[in-house]
């Protein structure tokens, strides 16, 4: 007989297999949250990883905002500078001083228009200068070489009102064909200094002054020189188409043709006292409807020139005024030759111009 124990043992039979899975009951509500463990030590730091593709940069600046908020410049002054694109270079930004602009205009604008004075402007000729220069400057680094540049370049602009003054030093060989000018002023063409010997011009088979472009018009004065030709060739030679041209204070040299010639409606005219040095066919000459004036001013006449045709010259309706002239010195030759209605004013006589035989007049001609 066991004790109680024994007995409660007895009643434990051998484990059974096994049962089979039962199903999976339903989850339980969440417990609460249990307090945060201690943290743990630092692990070993990590291999550098690869590098990044580059991002794309950032936009530009607000140029037009920035400029349109700047302050803003009524005058601007040579070194001041603008922005350009530069098509010739990638449209890559370049700057532009105010000085360049101005010079870059100029140039585009005189190649489509007439330059227009706003005041006189005087030029120089020299007969060390150069035509590449732009006559500014009384150097040989600044001074035109020939007379025709000084008359081209003054041709190309608007005189409006002002007056262009060419002063010319040396002894000049080329003759010049006077241009039309455009505006109310003239060009005066001068010796450098108020004499006849800074400036000479002798000229082989051709005229010094020539002016005969049909339509021809403009005002040229001609002064402070001394005026010459060889084996053809006239001093002042007009050949038709208008114009004006004034001299004085010259001295005419020795001449092959005229020293004086003016035709078709033209117009040469005395505004100063001058000199006869040497002889010529004809001192002065007018045809077909030019006017010649040597009215009012002292002729100083040297070294007795002898004049092949005659001293005054009139033809085919053509006019010489010589009222008030004061001849000095003598001369050799007929004093006058009047034709073809040409007509011849002194109100002197017939021994009024310089020579030593009787004037003509002929085929209706007027001496009067």
């Amino acid at each position: 007989m066991g004790d109680e124990a024994a007995w409660l043992a007895s009643l434990v039979g051998p484990t059974g297999p096994t049962g089979a899975t039962g199903a999976t009951g339903a989850t339980g509500g969440t417990g609460p949250t249990g307090s945060t463990g201690a943290t743990g030590a630092t692990g070993p730091t990590g291999a550098t990883g690869a590098t990044g593709a580059t991002g794309a940069t950032g936009g530009a600046a607000d140029i037009a905002a920035e400029i349109h908020a700047a302050t803003s410049k009524a005058t601007p002054v040579d070194a001041d500078e603008l922005g350009l694109v530069d098509s010739a270079a990638a449209n890559g930004l370049k700057n532009l001083t105010w000085a360049n602009l101005k010079a870059t205009l100029l140039a585009y604008f005189q190649g489509l228009f007439r330059e227009k004075l706003t005041a006189a402007r005087t030029y120089y000729v020299r007969s060390d200068g150069s035509d590449s220069n732009n006559g500014l400057a009384n150097t040989s680094g600044g001074a035109f070489l020939t007379i025709q540049k000084a008359i081209d370049t003054v041709a190309a602009l608007d005189l409006g009102i002002y007056d262009v003054t060419t002063r010319c030093t040396g002894a000049f060989t080329a003759g010049a064909t006077l241009k039309t000018l455009v505006g109310a002023g003239k060009h005066i063409i001068r010796g450098a200094a108020d004499d006849t010997t800074t400036m000479t011009v002798t000229v082989a088979g051709g005229h010094c002054f020539y002016f005969g472009d049909s339509g021809f018009s403009g005002a040229y004065q001609l002064q402070y020189m001394k005026l010459s030709t060889t084996t053809s060739g006239n001093c002042i030679s007009g050949a038709g188409g208008g114009g004006i041209v004034f001299f004085g204070n010259n001295d005419f040299g020795p001449c092959a043709g005229a020293h004086i010639q003016v035709s078709q409606g033209q117009l040469v005219r005395a505004m100063g006292a001058y000199t006869i040095s040497g002889g010529a066919a004809v001192h002065a000459g007018a045809y077909d409807t030019g006017l010649c004036r040597l009215s009012n001013f002292a002729v100083t006449i040297t070294g007795t020139p002898n004049f092949s045709s005659a001293f005054a010259v009139v033809g085919r309706m053509g006019v010489l005024h010589a009222y008030g002239v004061s001849y000095s010195g003598s001369a050799t030759g007929v004093r006058y030759s009047a034709d073809s209605n040409g007509v011849i004013g002194t109100s002197a006589g017939d021994t009024f111009f310089p020579g030593n035989a009787a004037g003509t007049k002929t085929n209706g001609g007027q001496y009067v």
